[in-house]
């Protein structure tokens, strides 16, 4: 959804022209080079320190201080988010009254996301509000203090804003490219980023879930399926392509069938570099794509001390060249974030 507007009678609010980063994604942008993360030599991973920033305060001095500070702010967000009563469908509001009065209800503290990161270490985006910034390690930053490559408390949502951009008539989609139901640290991930967005009044019209590992499709909607998708899930067995154009290549068969009122999440986690790729930089190149995805999440296998002992053959690229697609994305209007 891009630029949607906004019932006159709502608070006013500044519309965001352009991408703007947070000081410590833009540092980490500014310094990728000098930071060592344009090593894409998969033999020299435990030399690529993602962690370094947050550990040693002598290799980001400018910007150390401000990433302890948000982790901190971070983990209580999460405390907030746990503790959050579950809110209707905001649709059904936004359809009988043609307003977003009821947009208000998503807000999760009085000021705002702000209240929450008083540090000021979030990202705006030009049409959803606030998310996360970019950094090292691609994931929660308690992993650089212990192992937590499975948490998933990192992902920062502005849900209050992202119901000021739906219409009465938007559809709300969700496709799943690797649309695997296995348990991560006891949790599907999928599952709990539906869950999420439900939380807070974002019910799901389309889920479309592409998976190439053969699954009983009794198996599948009666044991991995949680109940309350049931109405809105396709699940499609078979493996995606890259090929422009290809039935079988989501960001055309399925993407270009909505349009840019709509709200679009695509999820990609194949673990095939050679397809995921392709897809990741047609989103980024194609200008008619950038309208109608909101939201793009994808666990990108580059080269990263940190990450090695789960990605380990499937590492390829620099974790620079991963930086340059999801920043590259959210400067589109794309919001990207890490995928687990």
């Amino acid at each position: 959804i891009q630029n949607a507007t906004t019932n006159s009678a709502e608070v006013s609010r500044e519309t965001v022209q352009e991408y703007k980063p947070a000081k410590i994604e833009k540092y980490i942008m500014d310094h990728l080079v000098e930071l060592g993360m344009d090593n894409d030599v998969r033999g020299q991973a435990r030399n690529i320190k993602g962690c370094a920033i947050w550990q040693d305060p002598k290799v980001a001095p400018e910007i150390y201080d401000d990433l302890q500070s948000f982790r901190e702010e971070l983990n209580n967000y999460y405390k907030e988010i746990n503790e959050f009563e579950p809110i209707p469908d905001l649709m059904t509001s936004i359809r009988e009254t043609n307003s977003h009065d009821v947009c208000k209800k998503a807000r999760i503290h009085e000021e705002g996301l702000q209240g929450l990161f008083p540090g000021g270490q979030l990202s705006e985006s030009s049409s959803g509000g606030f998310i996360e910034p970019l950094y090292m390690p691609m994931r929660h930053p308690n992993h650089c203090f212990w192992a937590a490559p499975e948490d998933m408390a990192y992902f920062i949502h502005d849900f209050e804003e992202i119901c000021r951009t739906l219409k009465p008539t938007s559809r709300r989609v969700l496709i799943d490219i690797g649309a695997s139901f296995s348990m991560h640290d006891k949790i599907v991930p999928i599952v709990w980023l539906l869950e999420l967005y439900k939380k807070f009044g974002f019910t799901f019209d389309h889920i479309y879930g592409f998976e190439l590992t053969p699954t009983n499709t009794s198996d599948f909607y009666n044991e991995l399926l949680p109940d309350e998708f049931m109405a809105s899930y396709h699940w499609i067995n078979t493996a995606v392509t890259s090929e422009i154009g290809h039935k079988l290549n989501p960001l055309d068969s399925i993407v270009r069938k909505f349009n840019k009122d709509d709200f679009i999440i695509v999820k990609l986690d194949i673990d095939h570099y050679d397809t995921e790729i392709p897809l990741a930089k047609q989103l980024l190149s194609d200008e008619s794509l950038h309208e109608l995805v909101d939201h793009f999440y994808f666990e990108n296998h580059v080269i990263m001390d940190e990450m090695g002992a789960w990605w380990t053959n499937t590492m390829k690229g620099s974790v620079k060249s991963s930086f340059d697609l999801f920043y590259g994305l959210r400067e589109k209007g794309v919001s990207s974030h890490f995928w687990i």
